[in-house]
């Protein structure tokens, strides 16, 4: 079967006007996934999932996510939808397995304004939880990723983050597993990301060595929570990092247009404009 993404349903299945409220897609694992907490400490759970996990501590929320922070920028004055496609313990392979099979949900690719793509995490961990992919297949999945999603919505911006670093002594004591993470590896991919970006004419956003740089010797403390997973300060940063690169790229929300008039603009149309400003 040919590569594809998911076709878009029915309902949004229309050459893009006015009409159509454009979108960002956001790609990646838990570290996007996760990038939906809204708070932090235990708010918003449902019984059933802290039950499930009471003493695991993802449980706990380290927000605002930067997620929800974009999606809450684009919201104001709905300028546009923000998906957040976080697949926790994903990897690239099983991306672009999905991707080529449309299984994926993603929103309508005539609408898409940007793609922010962040995979890499679990790529680089070893085998021990079965989610380690090799460097050549890692760049050879990457370029299939972006190539696809550019087939599918050719003016969409394609961001390609980097993957952030790894503290492993501080993962290893959480999780048990010693020696599936590491910063070494992490640096492989990472270029991998830089390289592909250059080539392929997409905009990078390193947040390894960002971070690294923003916080020479605490990184790891401001940023992670777990060796691996963004802290309430490494939302923030992200969220910093991202908002910046849609602003290079003339996607700040300020730079689009209102879904639909405002109020006043549908009141008085003489003397109000679209976005609400008065006339003359």
């Amino acid at each position: 079967e040919a590569d594809r993404v998911d076709a878009p349903t029915p309902a949004h299945a229309s050459t893009p006007t006015e009409d159509v409220r454009p979108c960002i897609l956001l790609l990646g694992d838990s570290l996007t996934e996760m990038g939906c907490h809204i708070g932090a400490g235990k708010v918003g759970r449902s019984v059933y999932t802290q039950q499930k996990w009471e003493k695991n501590p993802m449980d706990v929320e380290y927000g605002p996510g930067w997620s929800a922070l974009i999606a809450r920028d684009y919201a104001i004055a709905r300028r546009a939808d923000v998906f957040n496609r976080g697949f926790s313990g994903y990897n690239s392979r099983y991306v672009v397995d999905d991707l080529r099979k449309g299984l994926l949900s993603l929103p309508p690719p005539e609408s898409m304004l940007a793609v922010v793509l962040m995979l890499g995490t679990n790529d680089q961990s070893d085998q021990q939880m079965g989610q380690g992919v090799p460097l050549a297949e890692y760049r050879a999945n990457m370029r299939a990723i972006v190539e696809m999603l550019r087939s599918a919505a050719p003016k969409a911006k394609v961001i390609m983050m980097a993957p952030p670093p790894c503290d492993a002594k501080v993962f290893d004591r959480l999780m048990g597993i010693p020696g599936c993470r590491d910063q070494s590896r992490v640096l492989a991919y990472v270029e991998v990301v830089r390289s592909l970006a250059a080539e392929l004419g997409c905009t990078c956003v390193d947040l390894n060595a960002c971070m690294l740089e923003a916080e020479k010797n605490d990184w790891s403390e401001r940023f992670l929570w777990d060796g691996i997973h963004f802290s309430a300060t490494g939302n923030k940063f992200v969220y910093d990092a991202v908002s910046k690169a849609l602003d290079d790229a003339g996607l700040a929300p300020s730079a689009l247009s209102w879904h639909r008039p405002h109020f006043l603009a549908r009141t008085w149309p003489t003397k109000f404009t679209h976005d609400g400003a008065l006339i003359g």
